[in-house]
């Protein structure tokens, strides 16, 4: 029921995605917070360095020595979320990609993965995130806010969220 969150790295060389990360990085961990799936712990860089000497590491990287049992000492979690930026355009069309691992930290196994990109550029994610913009605002302020909106890289990040997280439960009831 509690899971650390790693912090949000970029994909290897994606300069785009390295100038996201400082804009996505409270919208993530808002977004899982706000979910209520699970309580989130999230883990700071600067708490990385701390215990292992590193600001950050990727899902596929070969980890530091007993890395798990320490975060699930330091935490009291039961699984770790590794997150990576993979696409970042902040200009319209918006666009991000996600990359998620969440491992058990006793088994060391893992729970659940995504790899997905959300394009405002194609109509079937437009229209989704017109949807989503309609539900969180109200009507009589939609058409407004929806063009400010549309263009903006923190709603693309809310609404690809709110689609992915739940898959969560999916594949783990």
């Amino acid at each position: 029921k509690r899971v650390a969150i790693m912090p949000l790295i970029p994909s290897r060389g994606n300069r785009n995605a390295e100038r996201g990360i400082q804009h996505m990085q409270p919208v993530l961990t808002e977004e899982f917070s706000r979910n209520r799936r699970f309580d989130i712990v999230t883990i700071t860089p600067r708490r990385l360095q701390r215990l292992f000497g590193i600001h950050a590491i990727y899902a596929d990287d070969p980890l530091p020595y007993d890395f798990l049992p320490t975060i699930l000492k330091e935490t009291g979690c039961q699984a770790i979320l590794f997150t990576e930026l993979t696409t970042f355009r902040a200009y319209p069309p918006v666009a991000l990609g996600w990359k998620m691992h969440l491992f058990d930290l006793e088994s060391e196994k893992l729970i659940w993965a995504v790899d997905e990109v959300f394009d405002g550029g194609q109509d079937k994610v437009a229209n989704s995130l017109r949807r989503h913009i309609r539900r969180q605002y109200s009507t009589h302020n939609a058409a407004a806010t929806g063009i400010l909106v549309l263009d903006s890289p923190r709603e693309m990040a809310r609404f690809s969220l709110s689609e992915i997280i739940p898959t969560i439960e999916e594949k783990n009831p």
